[in-house]
């Protein structure tokens, strides 16, 4: 299956201004190879909203799998958990 996702092309900036602005994008960034020294964020505003569109979508379906996998497993456990005061 492949999802997507139409936007009309007068409305595409304003969707990555947006995704920007409430994704908090950083168009310099810390050097990987120097801390000390910023340089341009290698990752365009194109591609920083993308990814934060597409993310959260793939996590929360690999959790999905992941608590389909262990409800249908017969595991059994005698783990308790207490609170510590």
């Amino acid at each position: 299956m492949i999802v997507t996702l139409n936007i009309p092309d007068s409305e595409v900036n304003d969707l990555i201004d947006f995704l920007c602005s409430i994704y908090d994008y950083q168009p310099n960034v810390y050097n990987p190879k120097n801390d000390l020294v910023q340089i341009s964020n290698p990752e365009s505003r194109e591609q920083f909203a993308k990814r934060v569109i597409v993310l959260p979508l793939k996590m929360g379906f690999d959790d999905w799998l992941v608590r389909r996998f262990v409800k249908s497993s017969d595991i059994t456990s005698n783990i308790t958990l207490k609170s510590v005061e």
